[in-house]
């Protein structure tokens, strides 16, 4: 297939598709498919990440019996961002990784750094009134300030890039986008952000699909793995950190007050306190956390470096996106411009080859003019959402603290968590109580059964986004 049938292709895109559904001929479906076919053709499945990280860290395995103040089970950027944290503050840490650091979502991830919370600050107006709310406000910003100055004061390079923006798929969705820009700028008086109408999008995004576009100048993205492999290089000098040492039991609470940690089903470590900063797997160590967060999958393809022209008439300003969908899309351009294009998100077991043909169809249903571009690598990888989309932080034994649930937001929240979680541990809790006090929606104590409700839900979500 040539050039040309991609450019024609790519016109009818642009008229060819409802709701992110073809409409199109059985002949123009056919193409569709060779297309998407094409394009997949000689892809990695190793992430864009991966085969572009600048740092590459290399830690041991545990090999001996220790005893610390806090061990900190996981190293992604949740246990990094802790251990770091604390051994600054001169805490004997240990810090144990079952494979490698940053190895699942803190370097897999879509690189978005964004403000507020994936549940929406009415929640949190609802729940405990306006003091409390402006607190969490501040505690966001505070999230992506945290990761700005971790980048400049350890000299991360991580290609930091400003900007973010909400795009309005539909034409009632910028209804919304207008009562979160004034909600935002009169209520917390937060002064970054910028609501263009269409007219105004168009010059931001080049695409027809949306009606408007909130935009949040302080907010950004980045390099996640870099970023997360930085920050670790600097994490190893100050604490001890283990990769390939898996956990494999905790008994919580043992003689003394200690906590007694089984790495590798040989080696013992004991600890005054523990953090568990393993995402949805916390419950493996802490049975009844399993019913606060729900595990899903999310897909993720990096184009082939664009043409300069290309890149800048999609995306002039180079700010990411995501759109106002229940099941959205997210993308970005890297710093060779790739684009970094997400979405699909599914629970259970996955079709990977219709997520990859739904993901392709919803790059050029987007960006008709990208008909045909070459994926450079797709891959998908699991994390956690809480059934009310609010983070889950809190206490077990009183020395064992944990943080999961990030709902898509974990870049800036996870760093986050590890600051709040070592100011908790030495004794500053205030902060912490306040994302303690936020608890988790769970239908049932049934893991399956909660799994199946939220299985339904998602498929009723995808439905509404396409008859609305």
């Amino acid at each position: 297939m040539n050039r040309r049938d991609f450019l024609k292709f790519g016109v009818g895109v642009s008229v060819g598709f409802v709701g992110g559904r073809s409409i199109a001929s059985n002949n123009s479906s056919r193409l569709l498919d060779t297309i998407i076919a094409e394009s997949y053709a000689g892809y990695s499945s190793n992430t864009y990440y991966s085969e572009s990280q600048n740092t590459h860290i290399e830690l041991p395995s545990l090999t001996e019996d220790l005893s610390c103040d806090v061990c900190v089970v996981g190293g992604g950027l949740t246990g990094v961002s802790t251990a770091l944290k604390l051994a600054e503050r001169g805490y004997k840490v240990v810090l144990l990784e079952a494979q490698n650091i940053a190895g699942q979502a803190s370097g897999m991830n879509g690189g978005q750094v964004l403000t507020a919370y994936e549940c929406g600050m009415e929640y949190f107006e609802d729940k405990f009134g306006d003091k409390i709310a402006k607190q969490l406000w501040s505690l966001s910003l505070q999230a992506i300030d945290i990761v700005k100055s971790n980048i400049k004061n350890y000299n991360i390079n991580c290609s930091w890039q400003s900007g973010t923006g909400i795009a309005a798929y539909k034409k009632k969705h910028f209804a919304d986008l207008q009562e979160e820009y004034e909600i935002m700028t009169e209520k917390y008086g937060y002064t970054q952000v910028e609501l263009y109408d269409k007219q105004q999008t168009r010059t931001l995004i080049g695409s027809d699909k949306y009606y408007g576009l909130l935009y949040d100048r302080f907010a950004g993205h980045i390099h996640p793995l870099n970023y997360a492999l930085g920050l670790s290089q600097i994490c190893k000098q100050k604490a001890q950190m283990f990769t390939n040492s898996r956990v494999t039991e905790i008994k919580f609470k043992q003689a003394g007050g200690l906590h007694h940690l089984t790495v590798n089903g040989k080696h013992q470590v004991k600890a005054k306190f523990v953090v568990l900063a393993c995402n949805y797997q916390n419950s493996l160590f802490a049975p009844e956390l399993a019913y606060k967060v729900v595990k899903f999958d999310t897909y993720v393809m990096a184009t082939e470096s664009l043409s300069p022209s290309l890149a800048h008439e999609i995306l002039p300003n180079r700010m990411a996106i995501f759109d106002t969908r229940n099941v959205m899309n997210y993308y970005r351009l890297t710093e060779q411009n790739n684009l970094i294009f997400g979405g699909g998100d599914t629970f259970g077991k996955p079709d990977v080859p219709q997520v990859q043909k739904s993901l392709y169809n919803d790059l050029i249903n987007t960006f008709p003019q990208l008909a045909g571009v070459k994926v450079k690598n797709f891959w998908y990888g699991a994390d956690s959402m809480t059934l009310n989309l609010a983070p889950n932080f809190g206490r077990l034994y009183n020395t064992v603290y944990y943080a999961q649930g990030y709902s898509g937001q974990g870049l800036a929240l996870s760093n986050l968590a590890g600051q709040i979680i070592a100011d908790a541990i030495i004794g500053q809790s205030e902060k912490f109580d306040i994302f303690a006090a936020i608890k988790p929606l769970e239908i049932t104590n049934i893991g399956v059964v909660q799994q199946a409700f939220v299985k339904m839900g998602s498929y009723y979500f995808r439905m509404k986004d396409y008859i609305e």
